[in-house]
């Protein structure tokens, strides 16, 4: 097609949709810039294709308060296993370039006659076969009885190869009818940028700046996670020093604050290594590996050809060089709940399958020893395709199996590690279940991760998530954010926001221990935007967020004098000082250890 037929028929949709906005009192679509190439239009409905039937069926309609619309009612009939198992595609043949900026939308509601409470889902634009399938960007909605706008303006996360793309709207989670109309997706390639189209009013709930649930959380925070401390400074002869200046600077919080990392980027030289390892030396206190502890990059370090991505070397340098600035390190992970590259080709040999998760155990807890604080025992138990649950294969006896048999190598406290816990539905509620399963069988897990993936599209209120924290920890009282990342389609403002609040959720919580985003930079993830640091070291919003709450709110530093007992008094947060004491008779710098069961510490000078 013409590149001029193309924006005449883009806009005559648009003018289109826009009247049924004027005729039916449904939200307008905003005035769309020029130079979008359309992959899927309104008239494409006829070529809607089917998941889940006979259980879902898909009729055509034309309602009167959206005149002229080809529009679809989609009835799911039942809740499947996973969201994909039901739902309608519209195929598109153009490809999609990673990085390129795309509008998609229609009009959407819970159908009149439908008596449910819940409707809604999630659409994504991808394509590909298997494991190569890609995702340009996923976004979830929720339906209420009118007609509302789903407007999703994103850069494509993956390149979409021609011929296999589909926009498809999943609709399995839950029983459900709804009325979907005007559905269209565009094309704006490289020729727009992405704060040049119509962005959706997001928002979540006690984002207000006075929100009471904040006030209450700063509250805690201040009584849980400080303590009233004293240092007693003494002369060689165990006599009080009076008039003693004392320095005290916070250098590492006892709360796991950090990132993700990887050990090729801790041993990388030249000035960006250099430039990472500032950063994670200046800022955090707890890390994770994010490959190189899994069975892949554990491995692949020690393959012929070595890989040199996961070089086993550089896996326990980087340990080496993290222990000594006093960096804690969590070990992630030790098992998968879900098959991967070394599980699936033993899916119907149970016996073997069992063995060797058990061997990769064996290898790697003694290797590295205490080098970790924790593991994450078991990643994702409860999974996001039940039916791809090695349990599926096992029985359910696999867990605690695998928690006994890692208890039996190490000490290190054994975790598990799961996504979408503050997402009502069916991930939440099976990980719960699970973490009971273990409890009953006498292997409780140490410690519950939270791994904290989100999209603007779905931003549980900070209020809503304390809720679910306290259900958790009801289980198991040690929780912790281990894989943190936000989407938030270019509102640097709403993503900025949501991670505020999120660190204050966690901080103030008493059962947790720790919170990691997924990576810190752009030079090691696939979502670039959600990452703190460009990838040319200049900061996005977020990088602000943490300096400001973690270095600076949060953080300690006090100066002051002994007085005649030669002690000196403050309250600060938990963790490890730099203490500075001084006297005329000369400097004294040390490192000590300040928390809730070692509330003082003595300096004996010589």
């Amino acid at each position: 097609m013409h590149h001029s037929l193309v924006r005449n028929t883009v806009f005559s949709a648009l003018i289109l949709l826009q009247k049924w906005g004027m005729a039916a009192e449904i939200p307008p679509l905003p005035a769309l810039p020029k130079g979008g190439i359309p992959l899927v239009m309104p008239a494409d409905a006829a070529s809607v294709k089917i998941t889940g039937a006979p259980e879902l069926s898909v009729t055509s309609s034309n309602w009167k308060d959206v005149p002229g619309a080809i529009g679809l009612q989609i009835h799911s009939r039942k809740a499947h296993p996973n969201p994909w198992n039901a739902g309608v595609s519209f195929p598109f043949k153009p490809a999609i370039a990673g990085g390129d900026v795309g509008l998609l939308w229609f009009y959407a509601r819970k159908s009149p006659g439908f008596t449910g409470a819940r409707a809604g889902g999630s659409v994504l634009v991808g394509g590909g076969q298997g494991k190569d399938y890609a995702k340009a960007v996923m976004h979830d909605f929720e339906l209420g009885t009118s007609w509302s706008l789903v407007l999703v303006p994103f850069p494509a996360l993956q390149t979409v190869p021609a011929g296999q793309g589909a926009v498809s709207i999943h609709l399995g989670e839950r029983a459900q009818q709804i009325d979907i109309a005007g559905l269209s997706l565009i094309n704006f390639g490289n020729r727009v940028p992405l704060s040049d189209l119509p962005q959706p009013a997001l928002t979540y709930p006690g984002r207000e700046p006075d929100a009471d649930w904040r006030k209450a959380a700063l509250q805690r925070i201040e009584s849980t996670r400080k303590s009233d401390f004293r240092i007693t400074v003494l002369d060689s002869n165990g006599k009080a020093v009076p008039a003693a200046s004392i320095s005290v600077d916070l250098r590492r919080h006892e709360f796991g604050f950090g990132s993700a990392v990887t050990a090729a980027w801790l041993n990388r030289p030249g000035p960006d290594g250099a430039m990472y390892r500032e950063i994670v030396d200046r800022y955090f206190s707890r890390v994770v590996l994010e490959s190189d502890l899994k069975e892949m990059g554990w491995k692949k370090g020690v393959a012929i050809p070595p890989d040199k991505e996961f070089l086993r070397e550089n896996t326990l340098r980087a340990l080496d060089w993290l222990e000594q600035r006093d960096i804690e390190v969590r070990g992630h992970c030790l098992t998968w709940g879900v098959f991967d590259e070394f599980t699936t080709p033993l899916k119907n040999d149970p016996v073997a399958l069992k063995q060797h998760m058990f061997d990769h155990m064996s290898d790697i807890l003694p290797a590295i020893g205490h080098r970790v604080i924790e593991w994450d025992a078991i990643n994702h138990p409860a999974s996001w395709s039940p039916t791809n649950r090695i349990t599926a294969v096992t029985g359910p006896t696999l867990y605690p199996q695998l928690m006994r048999h890692a208890r039996s190598l190490s000490s290190v406290p054994m975790w598990l590690n799961e996504d979408q816990v503050f997402r009502p539905g069916r991930q939440q509620e099976d990980y719960y279940e699970e973490t009971r399963a273990l409890i009953a069988a006498g292997q409780a897990p140490d410690g519950l991760g939270i791994q904290g993936h989100f999209h603007c599209s779905f931003l549980p209120g900070p209020e809503e998530m304390l809720r679910i924290s306290d259900r958790f920890a009801k289980l198991v009282p040690k929780l912790q954010i281990t894989e943190f990342d936000i989407l938030a389609n270019g509102d640097e403002k709403l993503q900025a926001d949501w991670f505020r609040d999120c660190m204050i959720m966690a901080f103030s919580h008493p059962a947790y221990t720790g919170f990691q985003t997924w990576g810190f930079t752009e030079r090691t993830v696939l979502r670039k935007e959600a990452m703190p640091w460009k990838a040319d070291w200049s900061e996005r919003p977020l990088a602000g967020v943490w300096k400001t709450w973690v270095g600076d709110y949060w953080h300690s530093k006090v100066q002051g004098k002994t007085d005649a007992a030669g002690q000196f008094k403050f309250r600060g947060y938990h963790g490890r000082y730099t203490l500075a004491v001084e006297t005329p008779a000369g400097r004294r710098v040390s490192e000590v250890l300040l928390k809730p069961d070692r509330l003082e510490t003595t300096i004996n000078l010589p």
